[in-house]
């Protein structure tokens, strides 16, 4: 019992500090930064990162809500599904974006999200395009060929066995560094316009 409580509560003070670390990566990219940025010396409390959880969380749940809602009330995944959905998963990376910018709920304004997204909608919807092209593969693969991907899923866990799981982590850390560093650079491409003022 004692190894599974520290095991649980180092397991989180990580994901905490990782989830920290990646904001940090979008502002040092933001600020046109191309490498990982050293944060050593800027170690945060445990109040920010809790803070920075709980701003990533009610983000995150205000955009799956209306998606996993719907499906939960008319059991099916239809034109109205794909609606919210496609909604969701464009204005998401702005209000992720402004997250890390703000530093405050002020990014998850409706009237500052649209703004933002329409003084830079070329390069938005070029990012958006990139960012959700592998989530929307997912989608479509779970919903047309349900049997025959989940039946790939399954034989690359059967081969791969309990080791599947790190590697998703691995790839799942490196793509959220990638993305992070692409919504830093848009920033920096697209500042001016934005007007952001932070």
């Amino acid at each position: 019992m004692i190894f599974w409580i520290v095991r649980l509560t180092l397991e989180v003070l990580l994901t905490l500090y990782v989830l920290w670390y990646w904001f940090e990566c979008i502002k040092d990219s933001a600020d046109g930064g191309i490498r990982a940025p050293e944060t050593v010396s800027n170690t945060p409390g445990l109040a920010e990162l809790f803070w920075q959880l709980l701003r990533t969380f009610i983000c995150v749940l205000l955009f799956t809500a209306p998606c996993v809602l719907y499906v939960r009330r008319t059991q099916s995944v239809d034109a109205i599904f794909w609606l919210l959905y496609t909604s969701s998963l464009f204005f998401f990376p702005m209000a992720l974006l402004g997250i890390a910018m703000f530093d405050s709920f002020r990014a998850l304004n409706p009237v500052l999200l649209v703004g933002s997204v329409r003084s830079s909608f070329l390069y938005y919807f070029a990012l958006v395009l990139f960012l959700g092209a592998p989530s929307w593969l997912v989608i479509a693969l779970l919903h047309f060929v349900p049997d025959e991907f989940t039946a790939f899923l399954h034989g690359l866990y059967d081969s791969l066995g309990w080791s599947l799981w790190h590697i998703a982590k691995l790839v799942l850390f490196y793509t959220a560094m990638v993305t992070g560093h692409l919504l830093g650079r848009f920033y920096w491409k697209c500042q001016e316009k934005l007007d952001w003022d932070v």
